[in-house]
């Protein structure tokens, strides 16, 4: 399922001319990967460009959970030193080859934290709004979704019953 997802908005972000996505611990990132991470002080960065494996900027003492994937993810982890992490983004960048290139963000969401450092990591790179793109992807849904949705309307209705 979660590769799916994956493709998909790789698709979805290509035909709107975007070069990647960065993500930051909330929904989107569990709707893609099925990985929780709470905003936190540390920073975690998922980077999506179409035709490459996802990376994870994330601290070091989170890398376990990505253990549990059925799929890659390329991590690029940091220690608990914050004078750390700007190389940490900057090694991330260059690793997704995003010098020079446009990158979706999703505005309500992503940080000035994550922001500053990815700015930071490639100067060159530009950014812009891709809460389209997102919003895109999440509208059509896939069979895990519908079962959960037919389900909650299932709980709804019984509750109602016992409530009349």
């Amino acid at each position: 399922m979660y590769p799916a997802r994956q493709k998909r908005l790789a698709e979805i972000i290509g035909a709107m001319g975007l070069d990647g996505l960065a993500l930051n611990a909330g929904p989107s990132l569990s709707y893609l990967t099925g990985l929780d991470f709470h905003l936190m002080e540390r920073p975690v960065v998922l980077l999506i460009v179409p035709d490459r494996e996802l990376l994870l900027i994330l601290p070091e003492l989170e890398e376990e959970k990505l253990k549990a994937l059925a799929y890659p993810v390329t991590s690029c982890a940091y220690p608990e030193n914050p004078a750390c992490w700007p190389q940490t983004f900057r090694r991330a960048a260059e690793i997704m080859g995003l010098a020079g290139k446009q990158v979706g963000l999703e505005p309500q969401q992503f940080r000035l934290l994550e922001y500053n450092l990815l700015k930071g990591a490639g100067k060159t790179m530009s950014f812009t709004d891709a809460a389209a793109a997102l919003a895109q992807l999440r509208s059509v849904k896939d069979a895990t979704e519908i079962k959960k949705m037919k389900k909650a309307v299932e709980i709804a209705e019984n509750a109602l019953q016992a409530t009349l």
